[in-house]
């Protein structure tokens, strides 16, 4: 097992110990703490060469299924985005 394995090993530890167990909240405000901080390096990211099919797929999974309970597919097509009508 190599250094990135280990690391990713004890990230996925930690999370199943400690941050599984906050409140949704906390769990959002740390999602958000995450995603600032690496979106600078973003810039330099390629999704085709850092990441493997296998690690593509599964996020194309994971979002297409999320996205499927807020925007059902099925009527996707038909509705329009609420409008605020203030």
């Amino acid at each position: 097992m190599g250094c990135m394995e280990c690391a990713m090993a004890e990230a996925r530890e930690l999370y199943e110990k400690t941050v599984r167990n906050l409140p949704v909240t906390e769990r959002l405000r740390l999602a958000s703490f995450i995603l600032n901080d690496i979106a600078p390096a973003l810039t330099h990211f390629d999704l085709r060469k850092d990441w493997t099919d296998e690690e593509t797929s599964d996020l194309a999974s994971f979002l297409m299924e999320h996205a499927g309970r807020y925007i059902p597919l099925d009527d996707a097509k038909d509705s329009a985005p609420p409008t605020d009508k203030h």
